[in-house]
């Protein structure tokens, strides 16, 4: 049960993130992205933007937030955990500024990353953050092993061969190949642009994040005919978007693999639709069998489940009526899928608990898998070592 619970907390958290976003980048900050691009590769895999800053205010919010819902508010020992808790982060951030100066929260504004897969190679990754950054900062929070690239020069190479460097323009770029980070190539942003062409169009009014993915041309060819889910290498291309909410647009190489993409889509929307009355039916049935009194908890924390109208108004604040419903769209091979903040709470905790089972599930096969082949091993060289010569 505990290995559950972590393993559904980061969906949880996107939950709530997505619900709690009020801001966002509007549509003409985008172009904001800019100078992060022009210091990124020419190639990548996956490009990604985020607000940091809006990131920062929805945390801080989502904290609020959960310290005045109804089941927390209204029981002591809970608000009192839950208190302690965030005054341990308090206290975390509070000493990485004295520090570094920098506050996690509250400087750090924009970030793009690059990430390029190989066959043959570890994954090149290039992240670019614009922020306050104040001088001298790297060389406070850096391990005593980073090596200082040239006197006078805020460039670092870091133990695990990754190098780290504070541009004139505030812009800190880590990457894990070296490159002049304060040359600007206008040219490789516009190509990197051109194999992403949507990361900086269409933008939700309230984005925390976009993601784009192209599918690596070597993937496709070096997948067996027959490995399972060999269709996945067809989709050419993905863009997901989240904050709040979550929008999801994905280009198909043929039409069956565009259908199964639909059919997925018109999945998680069934899911969405259904995951928020599923919570809904566990939480009143967890009142009605009495679950406070079943199962074996501090007596102080017990008093939580007999709070009723606690729980219950909590479950409506998150857990209520959505305001729209989610909606698939098929254009040609192109899918895409949009899904409301409220709809999302429910289908997010249920596709928490399927992967908190699933991940485990399939661990166990693979090393059960990989036993049975060792065994396999050893009573055939057992075998040969037995037959006649």
């Amino acid at each position: 049960m505990r290995t559950v619970c972590w393993l559904s907390l980061p969906w949880w958290l996107l939950a709530f993130c997505c619900t709690c976003a009020r801001r966002g980048a509007p549509p003409e900050t985008l172009e904001a992205f800019q100078p992060l691009l022009d210091r990124l590769p020419p190639q990548a895999d996956v490009l990604a933007i985020a607000d940091l800053a809006e990131a920062g205010r929805t945390f801080r919010g989502l904290l609020d937030r959960f310290e005045k819902t109804p089941a927390v508010a209204e029981n002591p020992p809970l608000r009192a955990a839950f208190q302690q808790a965030r005054a341990e982060l308090d206290g975390r951030l509070a000493q990485i500024k004295e520090q570094s100066g920098i506050d996690v929260l509250a400087d750090l504004e924009r970030a793009a990353l690059a990430i390029r897969f190989s066959s043959d190679a570890e994954p090149d990754f290039t992240l670019a953050v614009r922020g306050k950054f104040p001088k001298g900062s790297l060389g406070k929070i850096l391990p005593a092993a980073a090596r200082r690239l040239e006197p006078g020069r805020e460039a670092f190479q870091l133990e695990d061969e990754t190098f780290l460097e504070l541009t004139a323009d505030g812009i800190l770029v880590l990457s894990s190949t070296e490159r002049p980070a304060g040359s600007v190539d206008k040219d490789a942003a516009k190509r990197l642009l051109d194999t992403h062409p949507r990361l900086l169009t269409s933008p939700a009014p309230e984005m925390l994040l976009r993601l784009s993915f192209v599918m690596p041309k070597w993937l496709k060819e070096t997948l067996p005919a027959d490995a399972p889910m060999r269709w996945l290498a067809e989709v050419e291309r993905a863009v997901l978007t989240l904050g709040p909410g979550l929008a999801f647009d994905v280009e198909a190489g043929s039409a069956r693999v565009a259908e199964n993409l639909r059919l997925l889509a018109e999945g998680f929307k069934e899911l969405a639709i259904g995951g928020r009355n599923l919570w809904r039916a566990y939480i009143l049935f967890g009142l009605g069998l009495d679950f406070g009194q079943i199962l074996q908890m501090p007596p102080d924390f017990r008093s939580v489940f007999e709070n009723r109208k606690a729980i219950l108004a909590t479950m409506e604040e998150f857990l209520g009526e959505p305001a729209g419903q989610s909606e698939v769209r098929v254009e040609g091979r192109r899918v895409s899928l949009q899904v409301g903040p409220r709809a999302l709470m429910g289908s997010t905790f249920t596709l928490g608990i399927l992967a908190a089972i699933a991940i485990p599930a399939f661990i166990n096969y693979v090393h059960r898998a990989d036993r049975e082949r060792v065994e396999e091993m050893v009573d055939r060289f057992d075998a040969d070592k037995l037959a006649p010569q």
